[in-house]
């Protein structure tokens, strides 16, 4: 088996077929914290795969499916019905990317041109284009 380390969480498993690269990840623990009242919680609801994006492997694409839950918060006087627990530092909220991929496509678009940088993140094996970039740029400064 790969020794892949993701702090927080546990590989559940690893394909790599037509050329893709999958690692397939789950929360490493079985509870999760209100984010309206803080009270910790161990009812999950439900749960949901989140496929992000990463960055290539010998110019093979990398695909991470982080396995997410919906929990009940059971605090009294909390509004909050249910919450997803969070992915903390692979993916922020809503993202088809990981951080760290975020962060080279934002270095390739403050030091290269625009068809500079969508050639050069091809070359590297990252599959994307220029108005994509541009939108990543643009959700980091949210």
């Amino acid at each position: 088996m790969l020794a892949v380390r993701f702090p927080g969480f546990r590989v559940t498993g690893v394909d790599s077929a037509d050329s893709r690269i999958r690692i397939d990840i789950s929360v490493d623990s079985n509870s999760a914290k209100c984010p309206d009242c803080g009270g910790t919680s161990t009812s999950v609801h439900s749960s949901y795969l989140r496929r992000l994006r990463d960055l290539p492997i010998l110019g093979n694409p990398v695909e991470v499916t982080a396995s997410a839950r919906w929990f009940r918060c059971r605090a009294s006087g909390c509004s909050r019905v249910t919450f997803v627990e969070s992915l903390y530092w692979p993916a922020r909220r809503h993202a088809q990317r990981t951080q760290r991929g975020a962060v080279v496509l934002r270095s390739l678009v403050s030091l290269l041109s625009s068809t500079l940088r969508a050639a050069l993140a091809f070359s590297l094996g990252i599959r994307t284009g220029s108005s994509t970039l541009l939108r990543t740029v643009d959700r980091s400064l949210l």
